[in-house]
């Protein structure tokens, strides 16, 4: 009778491990209007919005893309992973006089622009949880080591699609 019941009790063991692990491996993109105060909402397909941003969460985390003026008919939300050819090292964002860091990674997809007014509101609203501020600087380090501090929009360079 044990015996029985351990079976059973593994064959469900399994079966829930194999779901967890299947539900594990699935990406998921989520697509946000952001609106003109920084803050994002969910895609509204009546809406012309001023800049998207593209959250693409695999099981390496997210991936962040921002969009500003995008073109209807564009599949911002393709299953392609997009990734740049010349790649940042790291990256530090100083607002109002304190410094975070950001994960660089999030952020390094290509065809992506960051540091405008409209993704600086956006960043610090949701992603760094701060009021927002129009003195935002960036400190990036690129893939050849050199260190520029910006406050001037930054375009993630030419892209490679990896499927």
């Amino acid at each position: 009778m044990w015996n029985v019941f351990l079976y059973v009790l593994l064959f469900f063991y399994k079966c829930g491990r194999r779901l967890a692990l299947f539900f594990q491996a699935q990406d998921s993109v989520r697509v946000y209007m952001v609106l003109a105060d920084g803050t994002q909402a969910p895609m509204d397909p009546s809406a012309r919005p001023r800049a998207l941003v593209v959250k693409r969460v695999t099981n390496g985390g997210a991936r962040y893309r921002f969009v500003e003026q995008p073109k209807p008919a564009h599949g911002y939300a393709s299953d392609a992973l997009v990734v740049p050819k010349n790649k940042m090292l790291g990256m530090t964002v100083d607002v109002g006089g304190r410094t975070f860091p950001i994960n660089v990674d999030e952020f390094n997809v290509g065809e992506s622009t960051l540091f405008t007014p409209m993704f600086n509101r956006w960043l610090c609203m949701n992603y760094l949880g701060v009021p927002p501020r129009d003195d935002v600087s960036a400190t990036i380090v690129d893939s050849e080591v050199n260190v520029v501090v910006t406050k001037k929009p930054v375009r993630i360079g030419e892209a490679v699609i990896v499927e």
